[in-house]
């Protein structure tokens, strides 16, 4: 199952990413947006603060909580340039940032790559929202911990119920890690 979206819907995602962040950003209304395109590839990326370096992976927006910052961005693909769009992964970072050098330390990540293929090793648990808990011992940054894989085709049925599906995993990283630190 892949998420496809119009050119139209794609245009107005901004908005929608900006509204599911914005329980953990420390602007009310959530994180700046940027669209960089590129032959086939759209990408939406989260910052605030300075306009970000050429490379969105590092952008980053500050957290309610002090001394934390998160990176988001989304990839999508139009293969065949037919103006359908299909999300590739949409991935959350949560850092936690040293006052004094600046140095980041990489928490805890939610993720989702639902354009996985069925036969790639981990799909059920990578396909859908899932997290892995970095900082620690292997096998745990390479794990993937999935939150809904026994709703994987209700989750992947449409944008709208995935966005949700990552939305409640936000709201339960903030409640559980975030608001506990």
């Amino acid at each position: 199952m892949k998420i496809v979206i119009s050119e139209p819907e794609l245009a107005r995602r901004s908005r929608e990413i900006r509204r599911i962040l914005a329980p953990i950003s420390k602007v009310d209304s959530g994180p700046a947006t940027k669209p960089i395109s590129s032959q086939g590839v759209y990408i939406i990326a989260t910052y605030d603060g300075c306009y970000p370096t050429v490379n969105f992976r590092d952008w980053r927006f500050r957290l309610k909580k002090k001394n934390l910052s998160a990176g988001y961005f989304e990839v999508w693909k139009d293969p065949l340039r037919d103006g359908k769009w299909h999300l590739e992964k949409a991935y959350l970072h949560i850092y936690e940032v040293n006052p004094g050098t600046r140095g980041e330390n990489e928490l805890i990540c939610l993720h989702c790559d639902p354009s996985e293929s069925v036969t790639a090793d981990h799909y059920c648990y990578k396909v859908g929202p899932h997290i892995h808990i970095n900082n620690a011992p292997q096998p745990f940054p390479h794990s993937h911990f999935a939150l809904n894989r026994c709703h994987l085709p209700e989750i992947l049925s449409s944008l709208s119920a995935l966005t949700k599906a990552f939305s409640m995993g936000i709201d339960m990283i903030k409640d559980q890690v975030l608001d506990a630190m």
